[in-house]
């Protein structure tokens, strides 16, 4: 932990000057860094104990092995050879504790992180880098895409007396849209990760196509699947690698047809490289319109069945999110979509939408409905409404 705050003040430096603390920071740091240095100090005085009585055990063995011999030999109770030896295998006997006494303090330090890699090591993975056992579990199936939510009931390992779903109930017909929107918290992205067996229900159950998710095998389910999130994920590579990620042998007229129907050939063609243009660390040479048409395409190379949308367009500007939107809308076309968004003008058009608070749905209905009803949809339309 101590760490991982060290790594994010150092990657976020300049947030830090422009809030314009530093010294917080800095005193911060400054803990997190005096604990790691305590932490080693501990290591090094075990090491330095350790090593002590290996190198002391050699000259005390020297000394036990010449203080016996020595007066035998004068004496005349024993020959000097047979001292010799006994000298000798005293001595070896001793470099052996002084070798194991190096490779345990090795032990001590590789303990903690063989600990957690063993039980990965041990676990047996396939090809796709799916659980091995979890490749081989649950029907396949060709998806079509109807989906149902059926009195789900799920907390957070962290949270377990929190319930972030708490009996909620939705469907999603074939290639139909729904959104979902409400409060933050309320469950909408849970639902998502629940979909896409992140995590399992503790209550009730999912099904795709009138079959449980959980005797669906999970590569199959989720080479189906696509998902576009509020920050699009890029790996270091050219555009192309990135929009064939996960698709073996995917041609470059379908990444284009991909492309265009996210809006993004327009961008990409004007780049120096076209589609072999380096995106670079997380994708940080592109603005975050380009980004999301990058991440929008390489959904819609899956072909997937079902696609979902969480917040998408949240985090850009109103020029990108207009571009972005326009993707979106072409992506969703003849496929399955579950969009969550706190932008709600960018959802009046789903066949059908959920209010969901506190883990359960409250309203659902097409936007004129839940307008015409007066509730809690109508009134966070009238809030947006009124800060536009």
């Amino acid at each position: 932990m101590k760490i991982i705050i060290s790594v994010e003040i150092i990657e976020n430096v300049r947030t830090i000057q422009l809030l314009t603390r530093e010294e917080y920071f800095l005193s911060k740091f400054s803990a997190s860094v005096e604990t790691l240095r305590n932490e080693d100090v501990k290591a090094a005085k075990l090491d330095a104990i350790v090593l002590a009585i290996a190198f002391a055990s050699v000259y005390f063995c020297d000394f036990i092995s010449n203080g016996v011999g020595i007066p035998l030999i004068y004496n005349g109770y024993v020959k000097s050879n047979g001292v010799y030896i006994a000298a000798m295998n005293v001595t070896m006997t001793s470099y052996a504790i002084q070798f194991a006494s190096w490779s345990l303090i090795d032990i001590l330090h590789a303990k903690p992180a063989a600990e957690s890699l063993i039980p990965l090591i041990d676990e047996s993975i396939d090809d796709d880098g799916f659980a091995a056992d979890e490749t081989k579990k649950g029907i396949e199936k060709r998806i079509d895409g109807k989906i149902e939510v059926r009195n789900v009931s799920f907390a957070y390992p962290a949270r377990p007396d929190l319930k972030v779903a708490n009996g909620l109930n939705l469907r999603a017909d074939i290639a139909k849209t729904i959104a979902l929107v409400g409060p933050s918290g309320g469950g909408k992205s849970t639902i998502i990760q629940l979909l896409e067996r992140f995590y399992e229900p503790q209550g009730g159950n999912i099904k795709i196509d009138n079959t449980d998710i959980s005797m669906i095998n999970l590569q199959n389910l989720r080479k189906q699947m696509a998902l576009v999130g509020q920050e699009p994920i890029l790996f270091s590579g050219s555009i192309i690698e990135n929009i064939s990620l996960g698709i073996e042998n995917l041609p470059l007229e379908e990444v284009k047809k991909a492309c265009k129907m996210a809006n993004a050939t327009s961008f990409i063609e004007r780049l120096p490289m076209g589609y072999e243009t380096e995106v670079g660390e997380k994708g940080s040479l592109l603005s975050g319109g380009q980004k999301q048409r990058i991440a929008i395409a390489r959904a819609i190379a899956r072909k997937p069945k079902i696609l979902l949308l969480d917040e998408a367009t949240s985090a850009l500007d109103s020029e990108s999110e207009r571009a972005v939107q326009e993707a979106l809308e072409a992506a969703t076309s003849g496929r399955t979509t579950i969009t969550i968004a706190h932008r709600l003008s960018s959802i009046q058009n789903a066949h059908k939408i959920f209010f969901i608070e506190a883990g359960k749905v409250v309203e659902a209905g097409t936007h004129q409905e839940l307008i015409e009803a007066d509730g809690k949809y109508a009134d966070l339309v009238k809030k947006q409404e009124l800060n536009s």
